[in-house]
């Protein structure tokens, strides 16, 4: 017999929203997970001091004018309906941490009206240290993930995709101390990953690694 106490679900509503943003506002952190938004609302831009944006568990397929936000240190953007090229705007940013696991970022998008294939990522922000972009459709590592510019980030989360193979460019992310690649159908590991001296853990679950392949420990 259950105690009959239900987990409580996240306040929703036009007037708990505006509370929220007034509040952000004095202290800089603003939390709209779970708001069914479509759009992030526009006075979020205009709150100038935001350093932490949580917009996770909504219906966004759009993060709007989120290069306003030029204090911005941390971005949960995670459980969405991003499609690919829709995170172009924190290339201007100096984001340390991004979240946007279980999104489209990874699915092949066409820009209405034109011919050209629209790339998953955009550049990455050079003062990143955590990236998660877990259950997101990519096919192939993402080239802008093994950037030489990338060194500081400590912690990369690509786990849950369809990933066959990690490029030997991964060798780039000298301060790397953790690397989730679960849940892919990676067959082999490059020699260059060897070469991260500082990796701490390094998580394959999942996979079809076959033996060690070219990769020694």
């Amino acid at each position: 017999m259950g105690n009959g106490v239900s987990k409580p679900k996240n306040k929703t509503g036009k007037e708990i929203v505006r509370q929220k943003l007034e509040n952000a506002g004095k202290i800089g952190v603003l939390s709209l997970q779970e708001h069914k938004l479509k759009n992030i609302p526009s006075r979020v831009f205009a709150i100038s001091n935001l350093r932490t944006l949580d917009v996770s568990k909504n219906e966004l397929t759009g993060l709007g004018d989120i290069s306003s936000l030029i204090n911005l240190k941390t971005l949960h953007c995670d459980e969405n309906k991003l499609p690919s090229g829709s995170l172009v705007g924190v290339t201007k940013l100096k984001l340390q941490i991004l979240t946007a696991g279980g999104n489209c970022l990874g699915k092949e998008y066409i820009a209405e009206g034109e011919n050209v294939l629209i790339s998953p990522l955009p550049e990455i922000p050079a003062t990143i240290k955590q990236i998660k972009l877990d259950a997101n459709y990519f096919s192939s590592f993402p080239s802008q993930l093994v950037s030489p510019m990338l060194l500081k980030l400590e912690k990369l989360d690509i786990s849950m995709n369809n990933l066959a193979s990690i490029p030997s460019e991964i060798s780039n992310l000298k301060q790397l101390l953790e690397l989730n690649l679960d849940n892919n159908s990676i067959v082999s590991l490059p020699n260059e990953i060897a070469q991260l001296q500082k990796l701490k853990t390094l998580s394959l679950r999942s996979n079809n690694i076959r033996g060690k392949g070219n990769f020694s420990p």
